[in-house]
């Protein structure tokens, strides 16, 4: 069983597309930013930057193993998956994504705390991107559950991307509706003059989580609707106000 376990959990798109993963980073900012002058403000905002790149590559993976989880299930004619199996399909996708950011992060402090000469690290920015891969994830295996389609993970992926672009111009046009993507950093929290914006984190959190809570229970609430449970949609009623709490956040910023 924990042979089978360990197979299924190895056989998975994020392990086969890391390498093109890697080479696309050594090509970003993040890998030109590595000088002797070191500051933790800047190295852990350049962290958070990989979200650019794996929020939609995990969001893509998800859908496409959500689809495939889908596909399997219409062919053995078995449409009562027991939701903790979803999950557990999920997980595979969300710890390898997550293992690959820690990795990441944990290199990039490492090198930087033998350049920097004062300070810190920041880990609220860099908290939010670990929460971020988990909640993407989940919304692209939930989408792809939904969507059956070998399209999906494409069409998820680049949409994906899109939306990053889009919610960062709104917030430099001070929408608030842009603060809620976690790859906006404010302007005065990657300067060295002044503190980091604890607010925006907290309110970049509160969205992911929701964010989190409402894709999973979309995936119970299809599942048990003839048997009317009740815990799905208390999941995803908490999921909506957290999301709702966030909106708020931002707006009266």
């Amino acid at each position: 069983m924990h042979t089978t376990f360990l197979h299924k959990f190895l056989h998975n798109p994020t392990v086969l597309l890391a390498p093109v993963i890697i080479v696309v980073i050594l090509l970003t900012p993040l890998a030109k930013n590595f000088n002797p002058v070191a500051i933790w403000n800047d190295r852990s905002y350049d962290v958070l930057s990989l979200l650019t790149l794996l929020g939609p590559f995990v969001a893509a993976v998800g859908a496409w193993e959500g689809a495939s989880v889908r596909r399997l299930r219409k062919r053995s004619g078995d449409q009562n998956t027991v939701w903790t199996r979803q999950v557990i399909h999920w997980a595979k996708i969300a710890i390898w994504g997550l293992l690959f950011y820690l990795l990441i992060w944990a290199t990039v402090f490492v090198i930087t705390a033998t350049q920097a000469t004062w300070g810190g690290p920041l880990l609220g920015p860099p908290l939010v991107g670990a929460v971020a891969i988990l909640s993407l994830s989940a919304l692209g295996f939930a989408l792809g559950d939904l969507w059956l389609s070998r399209f999906a993970a494409p069409v998820i992926g680049v949409g994906l991307g899109a939306s990053e672009i889009w919610l960062s111009s709104l917030a430099s046009m001070r929408n608030p509706i842009g603060y809620l993507t976690p790859n906006f950093a404010a302007g005065l929290s990657v300067s060295v003059w002044y503190g980091v914006r604890s607010d925006l984190v907290i309110i970049q959190l509160t969205f992911l989580f929701g964010l989190l809570a409402v894709a999973l229970a979309s995936l119970a609430i299809r599942r048990y609707k003839a048997n009317k449970k009740v815990y799905p949609s208390i999941l995803a009623v908490c999921g909506i106000v957290l999301m709702l709490a966030s909106f708020a956040g931002a707006a009266s910023s």
